[in-house]
């Protein structure tokens, strides 16, 4: 599943998360997803208290794999914007917790920032499932 919350709105689009997960195992039995995207979830938009109060944080079926303190941001904040969160006890089990990471393009290349915006202005986030 494929999310990009409006930053404003994150804290409420995040908690109904797991009502379209829900839904979606309802309609197609899917127990396995991976929820990928920019949640939004750091910083300005969503404060820490909220954070420990969101359905999909305290709901024990979802494990959140980009951790709060990493950057996926090319910018001078420190956010955790993107994120993996994963459901289901197949892909728990089959996930490489190692592979789990965030790419610094603009390290990893040697780009000034003002070259690394022209690419994006977050970092790609990366996992492997192993079958």
């Amino acid at each position: 599943m494929g999310v990009h919350t409006k930053p404003k709105m994150a804290e409420l689009e995040i908690t109904h998360l797991v009502q379209v997960y829900d839904t979606i195992n309802e309609l197609w039995g899917c127990e396995d997803a991976i929820i990928a995207g920019d949640f939004n979830a750091d910083c300005s938009y969503v404060t820490n208290e909220e954070y420990k109060e969101m359905r999909l944080i305290k709901d024990k079926r979802f494990k959140w794999l980009v951790n709060k303190e990493e950057d996926t941001t090319v910018s001078d904040s420190n956010c955790a914007y993107d994120r993996f969160v994963i459901v289901g006890k197949s892909i728990k089990k089959d996930l490489e917790p190692s592979s789990v990471g965030i790419f610094n393009f603009e390290k990893e290349y040697n780009l000034n920032r003002k070259q690394a915006l022209l690419v994006s202005d977050h970092y790609p986030i990366h996992l492997q499932v192993e079958k």
